[in-house]
């Protein structure tokens, strides 16, 4: 089913955030909304050069540095691997799953999407709809169901950037919707710091390093919600991932974070390292 027209909200203007975008940045926004390749899950082929010619004067350049404005908002999520754009609210303010027949194009589409941060990210916010509105009709679909119960993450709680090995991250306190940033580009490394000391929070995206571990509070923090998860085990098999990740896949603003969401995740679908002994409090891992 192709879209034939687009629902763009007027108050968007109203935004204060919104308002503190570039004009580039702001064009392209509402040129996605409008593109004929958008479906109903978002997600739009990501084509630099196709789509500075549709504006006089536009160079792929030009589009990609207006993507990177918007991306670092959180507006959007580029995978240029796969060609793909994901508009993030599209589906929270387009009103699809309202309407008869379309929640089923939805699903249709996201079963199309082949970038899989895309998928996380798209089931997330889904998640994040049905539990505002739980009523809805759609969540009685078996297709949309299944979609709710296929992994998720938070695209807020990750470094924001768009390929070629380079991170364009924001700090945490600009993880809100449309927030403004100013981008920073960073090489990313595999090194621990060479201080020795403690591993503090980095405001960049970095990769993960061998002798990686959580913070004392976040181990006492798991520890108390999902007693029966064997930390030890899951710390070796989530270092072992992300040392694996290739490029930007293996990149996180807040690897603590990643961590919790990684346990909890674990749970979710059958995969937690279980500890078969009494729950204890964890003082921290010795490798």
């Amino acid at each position: 089913m192709a879209r034939d027209r687009a629902n763009i909200r007027v108050d968007m203007l109203s935004n204060t955030d919104y308002r503190d975008l570039g004009l580039a940045a702001q064009h392209l926004y509402k040129l996605l909304l409008i593109h004929p390749t958008l479906n109903y899950a978002g997600v739009a082929d990501w084509r630099p050069g196709r789509i500075a010619k549709i504006t006089r004067g536009v160079t792929a350049d030009d589009v990609r540095a207006a993507a990177k404005e918007l991306q670092a908002g959180s507006y959007i999520y580029v995978d240029d691997e796969t060609e793909e754009v994901f508009i993030r609210s599209f589906v929270r303010h387009d009103g699809l799953l309202s309407r008869y027949r379309l929640p089923i194009a939805m699903a249709n589409a996201y079963a199309d999407i082949s970038s899989p941060e895309i998928r996380r990210y798209f089931v997330h916010e889904l998640r994040r709809i049905h539990e505002s509105d739980p009523d809805l009709k759609c969540w009685e679909e078996s297709r949309v169901q299944s979609i709710l119960r296929e992994p998720y993450e938070d695209m807020k709680a990750i470094s924001q950037g768009i390929g070629y090995g380079i991170t364009y991250a924001v700090t945490s306190d600009e993880l809100t919707p449309g927030a403004t940033a100013t981008t920073t580009a960073t090489t990313t490394s595999n090194t621990p710091p060479a201080d020795g000391g403690d591993k503090k929070e980095s405001k960049r995206g970095s990769r993960i390093f061998e002798e990686w571990a959580p913070k004392q509070t976040t181990i006492e923090g798991i520890s108390k919600e999902l007693p029966q998860v064997d930390q030890e085990a899951e710390l070796r098999k989530f270092i072992d991932h992300f040392l694996a990740a290739p490029g930007q896949k293996g990149v996180k603003l807040d690897w603590d974070a990643t961590y919790r969401n990684w346990v909890r995740n674990s749970i979710k679908y059958g995969t937690a390292s279980i500890n078969e002994s009494a729950p204890k409090q964890l003082k921290g891992f010795d490798f």
